[in-house]
């Protein structure tokens, strides 16, 4: 015979299995997850594709990287140091806004087409190309499996 106490203890463990099993749900557990966290996230992932990929080691810094974290529905621009000391923060935000305009509008390649110009755009002001300044690294899109 079930007492109050065991019935009560019951209806918890199936209150927590069900609400373990709804936070399983990739939007679910996508809308629970603090905003903070999910920056935190892409931001240390772009971090590590950064340096995966070598774009550290250019001869003046200047290794761009355009990030987009498809799970966490963000993305970041980083740029290596030498191009840090020259370009404001909000220029690198306005790449992003381009990106996320195009991708909002279902056209994501036009978005990263319209980030990948702004941005070259802004290195060229700072960095013009020319037999002193080579490109260095491949100009191509990485895609990594989602985690």
């Amino acid at each position: 015979m079930l007492t109050a106490l065991t019935g009560y203890a019951l209806l918890q463990c199936l209150l927590f299995v069900g609400i373990f099993a709804v936070a399983l749900v990739p939007p679910v557990r996508r809308s629970l997850t603090p905003s903070l966290l999910k920056r935190a996230r892409v931001r240390e992932r772009a971090v590590q594709q950064f340096f995966a990929s070598g774009l550290h080691k250019t001869r003046e810094r200047t290794g761009v990287l355009i990030f987009a974290s498809l799970g966490e529905r963000q993305a970041e621009v980083l740029a290596d140091v030498g191009i840090d000391e020259k370009v404001a923060a909000s220029d690198w935000e306005a790449a992003i806004a381009d990106l996320v305009a195009g991708v909002r509008a279902g056209r994501p390649a036009d978005g990263f087409v319209a980030a990948i110009e702004r941005c070259g755009r802004l290195l060229a002001q700072h960095f013009p190309a020319g037999s002193d300044n080579p490109d260095e690294l491949p100009n191509a899109l990485v895609e990594s499996p989602q985690r």
